[in-house]
């Protein structure tokens, strides 16, 4: 069984609102440890702006 959770910000049933998913991961370290769900088309422009953010950039 796969535990998760949601967070929401706004009103529950408020289409504008922002919702995220956090699946509960096996660690070594904590018996409460979660990762934040991605959606597999941001990918790409996540990982250009991390790569930014970690050479002191701001990415637009």
């Amino acid at each position: 069984m796969t535990f998760s959770e949601t967070w929401a910000y706004g009103d529950k049933d408020d289409l504008g609102s922002v919702k995220f998913k956090f699946n509960k991961i096996t660690n070594g370290f904590s018996d409460n440890h979660y990762e934040l769900k991605r959606n597999s088309i941001y990918k790409s422009e996540w990982a250009k702006k991390v790569s930014a953010w970690r050479n002191g950039r701001i990415y637009n």
